[in-house]
């Protein structure tokens, strides 16, 4: 004759017992679940839990897994926007400088085009070749 482990009651009281802690760790993890689906998750409305425990613990690891995949796709994509940001903001710094360098550089060539101008508004026309390698700068 087979004997039965000292925790198992030959009068079934240890078996209804574990029914109802195993009812009770369904509730618990169900609750479980649904916070955690509707917090971090965003369900079909026809989604719901598993009727058992398993299946719940289940859903509730699948849940878990997915929402870290996700956050770590999120992070990954937030990291790359603020290196397109830094990259952005250094290009238009740059911007900013040439169009400041290409303003002084138009107000110098205005300045060459002045002195060799006649009172007229007209270039002296034997000083062109003059007047190009100041704007050069040569």
């Amino acid at each position: 004759m087979t004997t039965l482990p000292d925790c198992i009651m030959p009068d079934g009281t240890e078996i209804e017992r574990l029914k109802a802690e195993i009812v009770l760790a369904l509730g618990e993890a169900t609750r479980l679940l649904e916070s955690f689906v509707i917090e971090h998750c965003n369900p079909v409305p026809e989604w719901k839990p598993l009727p058992d425990l398993i299946g719940v613990l289940s859903q509730l690891s699948n849940a878990v897994t997915v929402t870290r995949d996700y956050r770590a796709e999120i992070e990954r994509l937030t990291g790359e926007r603020a290196g397109d940001q830094q990259r952005l903001f250094h290009y238009e710094g740059e911007i900013e400088r040439l169009k400041t360098k290409l303003a002084a550089e138009r107000e110098r060539c205005v300045q060459i085009l002045k002195w060799y101008a006649t009172d007229d508004g007209r270039l002296m026309q034997n000083d062109i070749s003059l007047i190009v390698a100041d704007i050069r700068g040569e």
